[in-house]
């Protein structure tokens, strides 16, 4: 009689957590419907110049936004004795500085 009444409890809560776990399921894959559909294909919802996502309308920024930095080995300077090419290179930063 005890394992009959144990059977059914384990029936009922495993009927039980099926139901809510589908309802659960649906429930999610309902709101990811939901965002999908709202998204916009050709352009984000949220952009700045400054690279940050701000709202279109005013300066509130909402997130932090991602700017690919240079590479190190790309801009570096290299210094030798030799007077040429170090007059090269100063008229270079003169001329970067300047315009």
């Amino acid at each position: 009689m005890i394992l009959n009444i144990y059977i059914l409890f384990l029936a009922k809560l495993a009927a039980f957590y099926t139901v809510f776990y589908f309802c659960l399921g649906c429930f999610f894959v309902g709101l990811l419907y939901i965002f999908a559909f709202s998204l916009d294909e050709h352009e984000p919802r949220y952009y700045n110049e400054d690279s940050t996502m701000a709202i279109r309308t005013t300066a509130t920024v909402v997130g932090m936004g991602f700017r690919p930095q240079p590479r190190v080995d790309d801009n570096l300077i290299l210094v030798s004795n030799d007077p040429d090419q170090q007059a090269r290179i100063a008229s270079s930063l003169r001329l970067y500085r300047d315009g």
